[in-house]
């Protein structure tokens, strides 16, 4: 197949076969940014709802919408 493409005029660039010790980094390395992530929103979701007043924790006030930042950082945490 590559023949075929060079032959019509075609380039083709042969990809760099990665190496087990960098594909065992390249995981971890995408496993600690999820945890990274994952505990930022953890935190910006804890901290915008216990400012509320009246907060109960645990419980979302049903009166919230999409249009409120608690509503959205604490579904987007769940979602994560």
């Amino acid at each position: 197949m590559v023949g075929f493409l060079q032959g019509i005029g075609i380039h083709v660039v042969k990809q760099k076969e990665m190496k087990m010790p960098e594909l065992t980094f390249s995981a971890y390395a995408a496993v600690y940014v999820f945890l990274i992530m994952l505990t930022i929103q953890w935190i910006v979701a804890a901290v915008t709802k216990a400012k509320q007043p009246n907060a109960v924790p645990g419980k979302l006030d049903n009166s919230l919408s999409h249009d409120s930042f608690v509503f959205r950082s604490h579904r987007t945490f769940m979602n994560t």
